[in-house]
């Protein structure tokens, strides 16, 4: 017989990292799940269901803002994991993902021509971490302020059973996350006349969004021109965008910046001009209504929050509330990268 040809065996193929896509699944999915089981370790049945307590889990992490079940009911541990969730699921954390993981393998390698590039990436860790560290410092503040006030008390933490520092802090987290979820019932229907919570949220929520991009650059380029740290910057403002998807050039920045303010000017003059007679604005002077406008305007695009009671309102301005939400700014962001 003839011997048969040899034929080399094809190797398999490696499979090759997860996608970025593939990390988001495990990511949520695993702090939903760990999230879930917490909850349902925390509260009794009675309060939350199993099912109630995964899917106020997975609104927390993804910063949905939607809960089955009213939160001043919940006792203080969940009130504690809710916030771990809401913290785990904030795009400034979440994006620093590539960042770490470029900084893990800089540290394995151990290479000197590597010190700038990890140096520059400890840097960025360290002002993405202090920069809400500080805007949620300031808010907390801000509220705990605003909470010293008789109506606001009795409408805020009093109304959600919990001191004004833990309602505080919680408002200036789940404003910054843009996750929106209030302890008090109600979400802010109840403090329309409170101008300056109301503007401290709206703010938080913009600085936590739409305007971070723009905010982590001009901290960066302030540093560039400092003595110290000043080397690390630069690399991060002509070569970071490779590493975190937040830092932005010059122009995209202030072309960022410009649409949303534009936006936010577009949206009040829309809602003011369709629904002045609205039983949502009754009662409110020609400035309150402006600044009730201004709030809704910035909250459907972020946070989610309302001063409106939405059952009363009519059809146009739920519709404008609507087309709101549809200008959210992610799909600015990614048309800009």
């Amino acid at each position: 017989m003839l011997d048969a040809p040899l034929v080399a065996a094809r190797p398999r193929p490696r499979r090759g990292p997860l996608q970025a896509w593939h990390w988001l699944v495990v990511y949520f999915g695993a702090w939903t799940l760990a999230g879930g089981a917490a909850l349902c370790l925390s509260e009794p049945t009675s309060t939350m269901t199993p099912g109630e307590a995964f899917f106020l889990a997975l609104m927390c992490v993804t910063c949905t803002g939607f809960s089955t079940v009213p939160l001043d009911a919940l006792n203080a541990r969940s009130y504690c994991i809710l916030a771990v969730l809401m913290q785990a699921g904030a795009a400034p954390l979440i994006a620093l993902v590539p960042a770490l993981s470029r900084l893990r393998k800089l540290r394995q390698q151990a290479r000197s021509e590597d010190d700038e590039e990890r140096a520059a990436l400890r840097l960025l860790v360290g002002v993405v971490v202090g920069y809400q560290a500080v805007v949620c410092g300031v808010c907390a503040c801000c509220m705990r302020l605003v909470a010293d006030e008789d109506t606001a008390y009795e409408h805020g933490p009093a109304s959600a059973g919990v001191n004004a520092w833990a309602w505080s802090a919680w408002t200036a987290l789940s404003s910054f996350t843009n996750c929106g979820l209030t302890l008090q019932p109600g979400s802010w229907t109840r403090f329309r006349s409170a101008r300056g919570a109301l503007a401290f949220v709206a703010g938080t929520s913009f600085l936590g969004n739409a305007l971070y991009p723009a905010c982590l650059r001009w901290i960066l380029v302030w540093l560039s021109s400092c003595r110290r740290g000043g080397g690390r910057a630069r690399y991060l403002l002509l070569r970071g965008q490779a590493v975190y998807p937040s830092l932005f050039l010059s122009q995209q920045t202030w072309l960022l910046v410009a649409t949303q303010v534009v936006l936010v000017l577009l949206q009040v003059a829309a809602t003011l001009s369709l629904s002045w007679r609205d039983g949502g604005y009754e009662g409110a002077a020609y400035g309150r209504r402006v600044g009730l406008a201004t709030f809704e305007a910035i909250n459907s695009r972020h946070a989610g929050g309302t001063t409106f009671d939405l059952g009363r309102v009519t059809g146009g301005t739920l519709l404008i509330i609507l087309m709101n939400m549809a200008l959210a700014p992610v799909p600015y962001v990614v048309v800009l990268k």
